[in-house]
């Protein structure tokens, strides 16, 4: 491979630093035109220096030779706030319901099987049916996508955290209401 130079070393830098990043997200952040952003994208995939991989609607773009497919799946996951707070909140609590996610993630119960089909299909989430409930679990290990965020996007991490503190302040909030509700 050859050194790059100009826009799109710009460009790689940027994937670089935020991988599972999508064309206009890209686009947005390096100020520069879709139509230019693609040409110099199909030339850093030709080279060999990125990658892409489909999500969806988002074709998401990866440095070349740094993610396996397991972690560009977490990565495109944690790229979405939906799913993101949905992997967030099963860490916190294995075995939530589709309505528990729904309220938790303050979308409706249709986004949330949207959502969790799309996490089962990729491996990532389990569904375990019990009598009507349907229960999720995450599949990898927590490890595995907490070292992934630390690791290799400092601002999921950073998300992570803030995130983590909603997260505690929503279930324990959410408890109390439970609790209200049955001692009524």
């Amino acid at each position: 491979m050859k050194e790059l130079r100009g826009t799109r070393k710009k460009i790689y830098e940027y994937i670089y630093a935020h991988p599972g990043s999508h064309l206009r997200e890209i686009g947005r952040n390096l100020n520069l035109a879709v139509g230019d952003l693609q040409y110099h994208l199909y030339a850093l995939e030709r080279a060999g220096y990125v990658i892409s991989k489909r999500r969806g609607l988002y074709k998401r773009f990866y440095p070349s030779k740094i993610f396996d497919e397991r972690q560009k799946d977490i990565i495109g996951a944690l790229s979405q706030e939906t799913s993101r707070k949905i992997l967030l909140l099963l860490l916190q609590k294995p075995g939530a319901s589709q309505g528990e996610i729904a309220r938790f993630a303050r979308v409706s119960a249709p986004t949330v099987t949207w959502h969790m089909k799309r996490l089962v299909d990729e491996g990532l989430v389990k569904a375990h049916r019990d009598g009507r409930v349907t229960k999720y679990y995450i599949s990898s290990s927590v490890g595995e996508i907490e070292k992934l965020m630390k690791s290799y996007h400092p601002r999921f991490w950073e998300k992570w955290a803030d995130r983590f503190a909603e997260v505690w302040l929503d279930l324990s909030t959410y408890k109390k209401k439970k609790e209200k509700q049955e001692n009524v």
